[in-house]
């Protein structure tokens, strides 16, 4: 969990087979996280809220057992050159408040929708 202001740098891990999320910012946290495998998690594989604003760039998110991606409560920050797929709920799920900036991304074979904008 990253959270008040932390600011870490993730390169080249495997986050996988935990009984919550593999990724969770909040409280605005920061945080680089890049070329990663996120897998296999019980809930989303990365979740971001209130007011946090990680980069997660060039990783592999998928297998999970909710969304690959869940932002919501005022989540921001910048989803760039990922591969998100093959997750139980939407690949990519914004919710109400948050401002996340989500750019050439491969997003496919998800179990629901690909994006889902509340």
């Amino acid at each position: 969990m990253v959270k008040k202001e932390s600011n870490p740098i993730f390169r080249h891990n495997r986050i996988y087979d935990n009984k919550q999320n593999g990724v969770f910012v909040q409280e605005n946290g920061r945080g680089v996280f890049e070329d990663n495998d996120i897998i296999r998690n019980e809930y989303p594989g990365v979740a971001i809220k209130t007011g946090s604003k990680p980069i997660f760039r060039y990783n592999r998110i998928y297998n999970n057992k909710q969304n690959g991606i869940f932002i919501h409560e005022n989540g921001m920050g910048l989803i760039e050159d990922n591969e998100i797929f093959n997750n139980e709920w939407p690949q990519i799920a914004i919710e109400t408040g948050s401002d996340p900036t989500i750019r050439s991304n491969r997003i496919f074979r998800g179990k629901k929708m690909g994006v889902f904008i509340n």
